[in-house]
């Protein structure tokens, strides 16, 4: 009877103890990610670009940027199943929002135990906003009370080893893309034998355009020319190309020590262009 009377007696302290476990409020020093839980908790919230760990708040132009929850606890358990729901806010800095995800991860049920959830988005927006922004990533127990909120102001700045000369004209981001890899190129390095495209989008105040590829060694002289990569794009498509395109390349083998990949956009009606380039090490 004693024993029956302890265990009533201590429930209530256990279930107390257990609502608190699952509480968390944590603030990343260095990337300035604030994670809270409420009848949630994980164990670690990971950064990732490319796969790897990332310990800073900005972002080249064009980035994927995971975010990884780890170790999820707290969802209540249907069957061996979790139910959670996860959502993704980025805001300007003046509040005004630019992209809303919402139940990514849609009705089905997860086995895995501890869970873990990869949110994700692309640096891609368009420079009229600024570079300043906030991310919120909310995680929701479909089946409980339970939330996590993880929040973090970031950046998105342009390429440093892509250098853009617009005269008359507007943009909203110059990048460079591996084809092979499918990611985005920040460093000054690449492969040879690869494919490569230096991605231009949102181009404005060209009528006619005349885009010329140029690839040159580190002595100025031409390796590839295409004298016009928008050759068979009519005048009326014209405007809609000039929204999002890339000029394809490849280094063979053979080449050696750095290479400048060169995309000018000549507008034959004014004087109005716009001139990226970058140069890399192979």
């Amino acid at each position: 009877m004693k024993k029956i009377v302890y265990l009533i007696a201590i429930l209530p302290l256990l279930l107390a103890c257990n609502t608190e476990f699952f509480k968390m409020d944590e603030t990343d020093a260095q990337t300035g990610l604030r994670v809270k839980g409420d009848g949630l908790k994980c164990e670690t919230v990971e950064i990732q670009v490319d796969g790897e760990k990332i310990t800073r708040n900005y972002f080249y132009q064009g980035e994927k940027v995971d975010f990884i929850f780890k170790d999820i606890y707290g969802l209540k358990r249907i069957k061996q199943l979790d139910y959670p729901e996860l959502s993704i806010v980025i805001k300007t800095k003046e509040g005004d929002i630019v992209n809303e995800t919402k139940d990514a991860l849609g009705d089905q049920g997860h086995l895995e135990f501890p869970l873990k959830i990869i949110a994700y988005f692309e640096a891609a927006f368009d420079r009229e906003l600024g570079s300043e922004f906030d991310i919120t990533i909310t995680i929701k127990d479909k089946k409980g009370d339970g939330i996590i909120t993880a929040s973090m102001p970031f950046e998105v700045l342009p390429n440093p080893n892509i250098t853009v000369n617009a005269v008359n004209t507007t943009y909203d981001m110059v990048y460079l893309w591996d084809e092979d890899e499918k990611k985005v190129i920040t460093s000054d390095y690449i492969s040879p034998g690869k494919t490569y495209y230096l991605v231009v989008q949102g181009l404005e105040n060209i009528k006619s355009p005349v885009v010329p590829l140029e690839i040159m060694d580190e002595n100025g002289e031409l390796l590839f020319t295409n004298p016009d990569i928008f050759d068979d794009v009519s005048p009326d498509e014209a405007a809609k190309f000039l929204k999002h395109f890339s000029a394809e390349f490849y280094v063979p083998r053979s080449a050696s020590g750095p290479v400048t990949v060169r995309v000018k956009v000549i507008d034959e009606e004014s004087d109005n262009s716009l001139v990226a380039e970058t140069t890399v090490k192979i």
